[in-house]
């Protein structure tokens, strides 16, 4: 046995297994939560292809048989409100951090829009809430917004 091998296990011996096993069986999909996101990306995928084009609106379903709810905000906004606002939204958030990513390298406001913006790309992953709430509506705007206002303009050729 390597002096690393041996090192590893004596760091590793303490650290519980039951939360690596917890995420462990969420990646595999094993638990109830993973079956649960699962089954919510089928019918997601379900309500875009048949209301692909303005979504189910906002509100209850149309249909009883229809379940919309996400845990992804592209993927509720493609419900809700169609494919399009879904691509519209991704655009947005995209234009907002390549606005802020172009002058990151010489502002540190910019460092910090690019790297609030990707974490709100990644929380949208994994929840709606980014899309579903007003105020993080709101501020998902205010932080494009300030990203936009710091590109640098070109002098118009009036």
């Amino acid at each position: 046995m390597s002096a690393f091998s041996l090192w590893l296990r004596v760091i590793a011996a303490p650290i519980p297994i039951e939360p690596l096993e917890h995420q462990r069986s969420g990646f595999l999909a094993r638990d109830a939560a993973a079956a649960l996101r699962l089954d919510e990306l089928r019918e997601a995928v379900r309500v875009i292809g048949r209301y692909p084009w303005l979504g189910v609106g906002y509100g209850d379903p149309p249909h009883p048989d229809l379940f919309a709810g996400v845990s992804n905000a592209s993927l509720w906004v493609a419900e809700r409100a169609g494919v399009a606002a879904a691509v519209l939204g991704l655009a947005t958030l995209f234009g907002g951090f390549w606005s802020a990513a172009r002058t990151a390298r010489d502002n540190s406001l910019a460092r910090a829009l690019t790297s609030s913006l990707i974490a709100i790309a990644v929380a949208g992953l994994l929840d709606h809430h980014v899309a579903s709430f007003p105020h993080l509506v709101a501020l998902v705007g205010l932080l494009v917004g300030l990203a936009a206002g710091l590109t640098p303009r070109r002098p118009s050729a009036l």
